[in-house]
């Protein structure tokens, strides 16, 4: 069930300030009900996984832009797993099922990691690319501007 603002703020031990100071900050790593300002939050549990390890990250003095590294290569991941308590299995029976390793979901996390980085470069490129484009249009409208003057007042004889 999601939890409001001061829930989670009480969850975490920080004030819900904090909680919307870092909704507001790391909003990618959030669901949109988490990080929409100016309506009712609504925290889901994996969303408190998040806030609580950047709490964690905060308490190791890390910057803003140092947390976000860590959360994009997924070391909140390996957080909640090792604070996650280990399950027996029933009855003494043996666990049968294969079970994946937090460096198995690191390893795959990278490619996507860097996949991406590669897609935030090309973004700025294109934005980039974009701002060019406008500027020239800019221009040419300016030069088309003038240029229609100049024969508008030789159509008219001034």
């Amino acid at each position: 069930m999601p939890k409001l603002t001061g829930q989670v703020a009480q969850e975490v031990g920080v004030t819900r300030q904090t909680i919307r100071t870092w909704a507001t900050r790391f909003p990618e790593w959030l669901s949109p009900e988490a990080s929409q300002p100016g309506q009712t939050r609504y925290f889901s549990e994996a969303d408190i996984e998040v806030l609580t390890a950047i709490k964690a990250f905060r308490d190791l003095n890390l910057t803003y832009d140092e947390i976000a590294d860590k959360l994009r290569s997924g070391a909140h991941l390996t957080m909640a797993a090792e604070e996650a308590p280990a399950q027996e299995p029933p009855s003494g029976e043996p666990i049968t099922t294969a079970l994946i390793t937090m460096d198995q979901v690191q390893a795959m996390m990278r490619p996507l990691a860097a996949a991406t980085e590669e897609w935030r470069a090309i973004a700025e490129e294109r934005r980039q690319e974009l701002e060019s484009l406008r500027e020239e249009n800019r221009r040419l409208r300016e030069q088309l501007g003038q240029r229609h003057k100049s024969w508008l007042s030789r159509l008219l004889g001034r």
